[in-house]
């Protein structure tokens, strides 16, 4: 999670017990945070989302930064009470966080750093595999298991 996004979050975390409500709207504003992030610009969240469909981004992830969106949304205005933040309410959607960061920048981040301490002879087979350098070669290599 990036540091900006991280700040936002862990102090969410630090006022759950107190202020379930204003957990939830620092929740809101991280995962605004986070869309810009990924979109690379400020955003408006619904305009972000539909960006980030638009490049690919998978619909259960879409869901679900929607849902964070419209479940904090009163949350984030002024002179409204949403009486449906609760605790076990916030929680999940720190939950939810979690999984679109995992999904969104957490997995890659870990295939990269996985995929970078691979070989570099091995990293260059894979690269000529995907250019087609190596269809043939390939070939060989599965038929001789």
């Amino acid at each position: 999670m990036p540091a900006a996004i991280k700040a936002d979050f862990v102090e969410a975390c630090s006022i759950l017990q107190l202020s379930p409500r204003g957990a939830a709207a620092l929740v809101r504003v991280a995962l605004e945070k986070l869309i810009n992030h990924l979109v690379g610009e400020a955003v408006k969240p619904n305009d972000g989302i539909q960006k980030l469909v638009d490049r690919g981004m998978p619909e259960r992830v879409q869901k679900m930064c929607d849902a964070v969106r419209i479940i904090t949304n009163d949350s984030v205005h002024l002179g409204t009470i949403n009486s449906n933040d609760d605790l076990a309410s916030a929680t999940k959607l720190f939950h939810l966080v979690n999984v679109i960061v995992d999904q969104t920048i957490g997995l890659d981040m870990l295939a990269d750093e996985v995929y970078g301490d691979l070989p570099h002879d091995k990293i260059q087979f894979i690269e000529d595999r995907k250019r087609g350098a190596v269809r043939k070669s390939a070939t060989s290599i599965n038929s001789n298991k």
